[in-house]
């Protein structure tokens, strides 16, 4: 698979978070992306979030040019390891974005001991199941 030039990843970014915003997955995305080639589509992923990771102006400005076509996403960015979305103004320096966000946290629940087995074990069969149909 070849690097991203920046047009590429922009529009592979923005193709992300458009189908994030009529409420698909990253991996549903990125596998049809790939055609149904999970192995592609790893790797997708995988680009996906080393973006995330190293092109955060790139990310945020990508946001903004969305909600200028009126599209809202959630801001892909943590911060207490709670989700957000946050409204950019528009023309504004850093500092002035920051106090003109409006930030609307997720409630989260919390998950006890029991749960968090039957997700294991639920996950466990997933992977044989797919392992025996492969």
């Amino acid at each position: 698979m070849k690097k991203l030039n920046e047009t590429s990843y922009y529009n592979f970014v923005k193709t992300i978070f458009v189908g994030q915003s009529r409420g698909q997955s990253v991996i549903q995305i990125c596998d049809k992306l790939a055609g149904g080639d999970k192995f592609k589509s790893l790797k997708l992923i995988a680009k996906f979030k080393t973006i995330l990771a190293n092109k955060k102006n790139e990310v945020e400005q990508i946001i903004l040019d969305l909600k200028a076509e009126g599209i809202v996403i959630e801001n892909p960015y943590m911060v207490d390891n709670e989700l957000m979305q946050i409204n950019f103004a528009n023309n504004n320096s850093k500092e002035e974005n920051i106090k003109n966000n409006i930030i609307a946290f997720k409630p989260q629940s919390t998950i006890n001991e029991n749960e968090l087995n039957s997700l294991f074990l639920g996950l466990c069969k997933l992977v044989k199941k797919l392992a025996i149909e492969e």
